[in-house]
Formats: structure tokens, sequence, C-alpha cells
């Protein structure tokens, strides 16, 4: 997402790509902002994948100074929120993320109209702790491993969704293929048929098309 302030006497348009758009008088651009769903100590394009698989507790959305060090300009705003169980990535972007990108712009925008001096990255670690730089997601890392728990099959589910995906190797009418997965629920089935079927079934089984 990026924000970009544009004032005109007192009055301020603030543009939050895709999140919000408020239109006032328009005379001149004055600075440019990006907008990540990170916390101030955390760095990276995947720094949201990262926290749901990691279980992290609590994420937030920060306000930065456009900068040539990625996520390293001078932090403007920041808000954080807590991550409810099972969240997936679309949730948390359409939901908490943009919420809080919102309210950061207008507090970035307010601070910059106030003239009040925004946090420079030197700062960082005082505030915030050692900065953390989180490498991007490979499809590597975003492959189900069907031995693995059923929590943990989930959680790599719902940081891919709704994209890229999850991906894992299924097979079906005895046919190995590779799938992309979303939208991944625990259940304990009831059904004693279903079972049944579990008990006798491989892992990456498809039980039914």
């Amino acid at each position: 997402m990026v924000v970009v302030v544009v004032v005109s006497g007192v009055n301020v348009v603030v543009v939050v790509v895709v999140v919000v758009v408020v239109v006032v008088d328009v005379h001149c651009v004055i600075s440019a902002y990006t907008t990540f769903p990170l916390s101030p100590a955390d760095r990276g394009p995947s720094s949201l994948d990262w926290s749901i698989l990691q279980g992290s507790p609590e994420w937030g959305v920060t306000i930065v100074g456009a900068d040539d060090d990625m996520d390293g300009g001078a932090i403007w705003s920041c808000s954080s929120f807590p991550v409810p169980p099972n969240s997936t990535k679309s949730s948390l972007y359409n939901g908490a993320v943009a919420d809080a990108a919102v309210n950061c712009a207008l507090e970035a925008a307010t601070k910059y109209c106030l003239k009040i001096p925004p946090l420079v990255k030197n700062d960082y670690p005082q505030f915030f702790g050692p900065c953390t730089q989180k490498r991007a997601m490979k499809n590597g890392d975003r492959r189900i491993d069907w031995h693995q728990t059923a929590e943990e099959i989930a959680t790599r589910v719902r940081m891919s969704d709704t994209a890229p995906g999850a991906i894992a190797e299924v097979i079906v009418n005895g046919e190995v293929r590779n799938l992309r997965f979303f939208d991944a629920h625990l259940e304990c089935p009831r059904d004693l048929r279903i079972r049944n079927l579990l008990k006798k079934a491989h892992p990456g089984a498809c039980l039914r098309v």
C-alpha cells in the first residue's frame, strides 16, 4: 500500500491505495509514505505470512517515509492489534490491517501538518528492540508435509490464504497431483464411516472428489 499526503492550507488529502480515499482541495504533493502490515521492528515482504506461521499473538501496521532501505524509512505512525486465533492472511488484510492502516495514515498526516518529526531509523532499537529482517517466502515454505500435525498443516494454509495458496502433493484416484490449498479448518468427524476411511487412508490421499 502507498500513502500520499497532499495539503492545501489546512486541508489534507490522505490516499491509502485500496484502503481509503479522502478527497479535499488538491494543489501540491508534499511527500510520499509507504504502509506496511508489520510491526516496527520487522522488515521484509512476507512479514505477515511469517507472523501467522510462527503464531505471533500481536501484529501491526507501520507507516514509514519512502527510503532506499526497504522498510527502513523514518516511522511516522504505527499501530498494533491482537491476532485472533485461526486468522488467515486475507482476513487480517481485510479487517484489522485495513483499519489500522487508515488510523495510521490519519495520524501520519496530522504529525506532518503539525511539523512533529518522525522517529528516525537510528532510534528504532531504543523503542522497538533490534530490527528483524524476514526473508521473502518461497514455494518450499508453503509446501505441506502430510506427516505434520493437523494444526501445523492448517496454519501453513492460513498463512497462504488467499494468495498464493499452500502447496501439496495429493493422491487422486491413484495419481499424484500438485495442488494449491485454501480455507483449511480442523474437524473431528463424527460420522463413523468417515472415521473408518481416515483410519485406512494414507497421508495426502483424497478420500472423495
